[in-house]
């Protein structure tokens, strides 16, 4: 399954069919699940885990949503008995047939989990001489450049940043906002930089809402916040959000 494909073809269905806030959330976080245990046709979940993926929907709330996608022909689920967790599968949009997909989709696949890899090494290693080191090296992961880590202005912005008390997370999560925010626009994604995104206005990225600077559909909030979350680790370039509109905020 194609994760990028089957949003934006989530987002054309929804343009002739209306389903519920509620069934659109429980879509979403179904998507999450599926996606983190490498697209198994059938994956079973908690009702407690799809209220925090949910913002908090009810066990009744997300039942209902349940049978309102089971009856829009969008998922298939049953019960496994026994106080386990039940079991789902995403009926997809699009059918990959070609190899050639199929062998991106692995590719993508074995990319996410190194990504996410990276992330968790990253995160539990925030030791100060080495933030910098391992920050630069993050974007340029992310990024596909080659920024370099020995740098000393580099250097010296982020361990003025962590003097004041910042983590190696503040730094992870500064540049996903911004990947998310800047990733896809031309005129923006040359300020994916040490000396914009670690500068004088860190803080502000920091504390900025996500997708700030631009008017996002629905799909496309969604689509952010999973990124943030390493949901979704690396979005190709050629795919541009729906709906987003810019303001120059450099």
């Amino acid at each position: 399954m194609n994760y990028i494909k089957e949003l934006n073809a989530f987002n054309d269905w929804l343009e002739t069919n209306q389903p519920s806030q509620q069934e659109i959330l429980l879509w979403f976080a179904l998507m999450q699940v599926c996606n983190r245990t490498v697209w198994k046709e059938e994956f079973s979940v908690a009702v407690s885990v799809l209220s925090n993926k949910t913002g908090g929907m009810s066990a009744s709330a997300i039942e209902r949503a349940r049978a309102g996608l089971t009856k829009l022909g969008r998922i298939t689920w049953r019960p496994q008995g026994g106080g386990r967790a039940s079991l789902y599968s995403i009926i997809p949009f699009v059918h990959l047939t070609e190899a050639c997909d199929e062998g991106i989709n692995k590719q993508n696949q074995i990319k996410q989990n190194e990504t996410k890899e990276r992330k968790r090494k990253a995160t539990a290693q925030p030791s100060c001489p080495s933030v910098a080191k391992q920050v630069v090296e993050y974007l340029n992961q992310v990024r596909g450049t080659q920024y370099n880590p020995l740098n000393k202005s580099t250097i010296a912005k982020i361990n003025g940043w962590v003097k004041e008390g910042h983590s190696l997370e503040d730094f992870i999560t500064v540049v996903d906002k911004k990947v998310a925010e800047w990733g896809t626009d031309p005129k923006m994604m040359g300020y994916l930089r040490p000396e914009t995104l670690f500068g004088s206005k860190f803080e502000g990225y920091l504390n900025q809402p996500w997708g700030a600077g631009k008017v996002l559909s629905q799909t496309d909030q969604t689509i952010l916040g999973m990124m943030a979350r390493g949901e979704i680790v690396e979005m190709p370039s050629e795919v541009a959000l729906i709906g987003v509109k810019e303001e120059n905020r450099w």
